[in-house]
């Protein structure tokens, strides 16, 4: 399923050149066809002509800027472009636009009935829209797309339920993928069930009978603290061992039971911090797999810049990257010198020394060698041209051919000496 685009549209009052255009010929033909008493800003909102209704409310609000009715026809005016534009982004499913744009009514007007019920409107086709989502990313697996679509169905429609537990399972899920194990994800969906269970009971007994009696929201406040203060001792155990993920997991979980937990904001932070750091090692080791170093190297070196407990792992990840580099430079000028690319081999050698500050494996004793080539090549050839035999040039050029045939024309005066 692909997700609708979500955009941020801004409260545009001011009319633009066309607007005001369009405007102004609306309110003209609703004064050639009504008396000037009956054109008002409420006549022109009912006929549905909010642009017109807008520019004559802005009018009349510049010359009584201290006119209170004015004023408020003015608000009223832009309240109606609001929820015009707000009906229309619901009923092409831009749900999260509608909110927005019925937030903003909202600030201008408040309270205002039907803001509040296209509001109430969008909040719960936009928060089963993100649940649909957030069923479709888990189902292939993708959990933390799961979780942040469950989360923000729940916090824009806390009513529901079904977010929120949605929420709990993939939490539960990711870590259970993570190799914690069946017990673990048994015993954690049995603990939340039990508190939901526990919960439902209580509030459903103080609504019919115990209204009053404040014992049964100490029991379900000391429920909730208890199995919070559980999945942060979980955590905990989790980021001690690394597993940050799962650890951060486990905080998401421990304040979904009690939000206000300043230790597992501060976990949530640790841990996040620590799974970037996490993501940023997995992008180094994708850039090694196509031989951009350069580029792992920035991603390790972003990773020695905010971890606080994985400087062994980013050390180890850096020099991983380093022999990597190092490895593939000797590899390329032992290519070229088996394709008797000479000079290139000697720059490429030159390259893998200077990255591995002088010495690499044989690389200074493949570039000597290789050096001495090129001068004895050199000699060979300037003998050959001044042998005054032809038997003394064929020497000179088949001693040259042994360890560079491609040198120069050596293989051409070889053919036209008649040698084979």
């Amino acid at each position: 399923m692909t997700r609708r685009s979500i955009s941020r549209p801004a409260l545009l009052l001011r009319s633009t050149g066309l607007a005001t255009g369009l405007a102004a010929l609306a309110l003209a033909t609703a004064c050639a066809s009504q008396p000037r008493k009956e054109v008002t800003v409420s006549y022109l909102i009912n006929q549905a002509d909010y642009n017109g209704a807008l520019a004559l409310a802005q009018e009349r609000a510049a010359d009584a800027p201290d006119d209170q009715a004015t004023q408020a026809d003015l608000t009223r005016a832009q309240v109606a472009i609001l929820l015009d534009r707000a009906r229309r982004a619901n009923f092409e499913g831009r749900y999260a636009d509608s909110i927005e744009l019925l937030e903003q009514a909202e600030a201008l007007w408040p309270g205002q009935s039907e803001i509040a019920l296209w509001r109430t409107k969008s909040v719960a086709q936009q928060a089963e829209y993100l649940r649909e989502h957030a069923r479709d990313a888990e189902a292939t697996g993708d959990f933390e797309s799961a979780y942040a679509d469950f989360a923000e169905a729940d916090r824009i429609d806390p009513d529901s339920p079904s977010a929120r537990i949605g929420t709990e399972r993939v939490l539960l899920r990711a870590n259970h993928r993570e190799g914690l194990g069946d017990a673990y994800y048994r015993k954690g969906v049995r603990a939340l069930r039990e508190y939901r269970a526990a919960e439902a009971v209580q509030n459903l007994d103080a609504a019919l009978k115990y209204s009053d009696d404040p014992r049964h929201v100490d029991r379900r406040s000391e429920a909730a603290s208890l199995l919070a203060e559980e999945r942060m001792r979980i955590a905990e155990e989790f980021e001690r061992q690394l597993l940050f993920r799962a650890a951060r997991n486990e905080y998401r979980l421990a304040k979904l039971i009690v939000d206000d937990l300043p230790d597992a904001d501060g976990g949530l932070e640790r841990t996040t911090v620590e799974i970037q750091v996490l993501d940023f090692l997995d992008e180094a080791d994708r850039a090694l797999i196509l031989d951009k170093f350069d580029l792992a190297l920035v991603r390790v070196e972003r990773a020695a810049a905010i971890t606080t407990v994985q400087a062994d792992a980013v050390e180890a990840k850096r020099k991983e990257v380093v022999e990597a580099k190092l490895r593939h430079l000797y590899q390329e000028a032992r290519e070229l010198e088996s394709d008797y690319a000479v000079l290139p081999a000697i720059a490429a050698y030159d390259e893998l020394l200077e990255e591995a500050e002088g010495f690499y494996d044989d690389a200074i004793a493949r570039r000597d060698s290789l050096q001495q080539n090129v001068e004895l090549a050199g000699r060979l050839y300037q003998l050959a041209n001044e042998a005054e035999s032809t038997e003394d040039q064929l020497d000179y050029l088949r001693r040259i051919n042994l360890f560079w045939p491609t040198y120069r024309d050596v293989a051409t005066r070889l053919k036209a000496l008649g040698d084979n």
